[in-house]
């Protein structure tokens, strides 16, 4: 899970001692970053967000949410496949259909945050119901190797390493790519998940 705020002090400590200067940024300076490393080249950031739905036409409401990110300056580069999902927290609903994608964009965390979130609203998502039927779910799971702590927004997400319907699209799209908080792989993290929710890969469509 997402390192806590005292292991994140701590580890920031160990920079300090090191180098005999306080170069730390806190949550309070600069409230969205917390550590790591964000790449600042010209061709942006990549992230890695999980889409989800249950209500309606599944498969059509994910098509959407990838063109309008396109359309908020969020690049889809490249997609899992589809994953009929058993639902976790929230029993009594229908199935998820859960996919991850890689992406491209210049937005900084909360203004990807916002994007996701408007994406959402534009397709209809209501919260009415804690974890309850939505048309639209998207999660920001990773954003280069950025580890975050704010009251809005974790990243990683911290229910990565503890969600099947996340981690199997997630680690069929990058098996080889490592947390930046638990150090080991997703492929890795998945054959440790203790999540007994069934999840189903679907024959690719579109």
């Amino acid at each position: 899970m997402c390192a806590p705020s005292s292991q994140v002090e701590r580890d920031l400590d160990s920079i300090v001692n090191a180098t005999g200067a306080d170069t730390r940024v806190r949550p309070y300076d600069n409230p969205w970053l917390v550590m790591g490393r964000q790449n600042h080249s010209s061709n942006g950031h990549v992230a890695f967000l999980s889409l989800g739905s249950n209500v309606g036409h599944t498969r059509n409401h994910l098509t959407k949410a990838r063109q309008a990110l396109a359309g908020l300056g969020v690049s889809v580069e490249e997609a899992s496949a589809c994953f009929a999902t058993e639902p976790v927290d929230f029993k009594d609903q229908p199935w998820f259909l859960n996919q991850v994608i890689r992406v491209r964009t210049d937005l900084e965390p909360m203004e990807l945050l916002q994007a996701c979130l408007r994406t959402e609203q534009e397709q209809g998502r209501r919260r009415n119901v804690a974890k309850g039927p939505r048309t639209l779910d998207i999660d920001i799971l990773l954003y280069d190797d950025l580890i975050l702590e704010d009251p809005e927004l974790q990243i990683p997400h911290p229910r990565i390493p503890l969600r099947r319907f996340v981690l199997e699209p997630l680690a069929a799209l990058v098996p080889d790519k490592v947390h930046p908080v638990l150090q080991e792989t997703f492929e890795r993290l998945l054959a440790r998940c203790e999540d007994p929710s069934r999840v189903e890969r679907l024959e690719e469509t579109d």
